[in-house]
């Protein structure tokens, strides 16, 4: 819900706005929702589970119609998730560091 109120913020869509505008838009609050790893989760399981998916970005009707109709290989489907995983992990790696981190500063006193 933030990623939208955010996007109509910097990136401002009227009913008579162009299609380039639009789309920045779609795009920016894409970027904004990528910063929870509950969309990159959900992104990367969509392109393995569905492999007809070849885009993360909104398309166009022409960009639509120039796509094979073929589903991608396993190892294309990794190369267009590589970004999400590396960042899964990147995020996981960081709240363990930050919690361990905390962890050992805590004064710990025996009894």
């Amino acid at each position: 819900m933030i990623s939208g109120v955010i996007a109509d913020a910097v990136v401002p869509v009227t009913r008579d706005s162009p299609a380039e505008l639009i789309v920045k838009h779609e795009e920016f609050r894409a970027m904004i929702e990528r910063l929870s790893s509950n969309t990159l989760y959900e992104e990367a399981v969509i392109v393995l589970l569905v492999p007809t998916v070849r885009s993360f970005s909104p398309l166009l009707i022409i960009q639509v119609e120039r796509m094979l109709p073929n589903p991608l290989p396993f190892g294309q489907s990794l190369l267009l998730i590589w970004p999400h995983l590396t960042s899964l992990i990147a995020l996981s790696s960081l709240c363990f560091a930050i919690s361990y981190i905390k962890f050992m500063r805590e004064e710990i006193r025996s009894t």
